[in-house]
C-alpha cells in the first residue's frame, strides 16, 4: 500500500452484537490530520459491555509519515481487559514501518 500525503481525517462508530468473548461492543474510530502535511493522529476506544469493570480498550498512535511507504509511529494503549491478569494493562511503544 502506498500512501498519498496527507491522509483524509474520519470518525466511525460501529457496534458489534456479539463480539469475540460473546459480549456486545461499541467501537469508535478516528484519524486526525494535524497541521503539519506528514503528520497525524489515530486511534480507536472499544467499550465492552460486560459484568464487572473490564470493559474499556483504548489506543492512540501519533504518525509521522516519511514518505507514501515509511513511517515512525509513537502509540500508546489501555486496556482493562487485560486487569488483574498480571500483565501490564497500559504501555507505550515505539515503531518504523514500511507499508507495501
Amino acid at each position: 500500500m502506498v500512501a498519498t500525503l496527507p491522509l483524509p481525517g474520519f470518525v466511525q462508530v460501529r457496534a458489534f452484537p456479539m463480539e469475540s468473548h460473546g459480549d456486545a461492543q461499541v467501537s469508535v474510530v478516528w484519524r486526525s490530520p494535524l497541521p503539519l502535511p506528514h503528520l497525524l493522529l489515530e486511534g480507536f476506544v472499544d467499550y465492552n459491555f460486560r459484568p464487572g469493570d473490564k470493559r474499556l480498550m483504548t489506543d492512540c498512535q501519533l504518525h509521522y509519515m516519511f514518505n507514501g511507504h515509511w513511517g515512525a509511529t509513537l502509540e500508546y494503549r489501555y486496556n482493562q481487559l487485560l486487569r488483574g491478569t498480571g500483565k501490564d494493562f497500559s504501555g507505550l511503544a515505539a515503531a518504523i514501518y514500511c507499508g507495501f
